[in-house]
């Protein structure tokens, strides 16, 4: 079922200037990718966390951002 009236709805290729905004945060930019202890993080990729109640359970978690403060590398 889709809601053509909705500017919002699922087939508005524009959605996203409807529904949020962006708000640059001071003192940090988004980034694509980052380097952490010598291997490559993508936006989009898989990890596994540490689970602090049980440790053989690894938790799955997904990056979906990547931030770096201004003027570091």
């Amino acid at each position: 079922m889709a809601f053509p009236s909705v500017l919002a709805g699922p087939l508005n290729r524009n959605a996203k200037s409807v529904t949020s905004s962006t708000i640059e945060p001071k003192g940090r930019t988004a980034v694509d990718s980052l380097w952490y202890k010598g291997m490559e993080y993508r936006v989009g990729n898989y990890v596994h966390l540490v689970n602090p109640d049980d440790s053989s359970k690894p938790i799955v978690a997904q990056i979906w951002e990547c931030w770096t403060k201004n003027g570091v590398e």
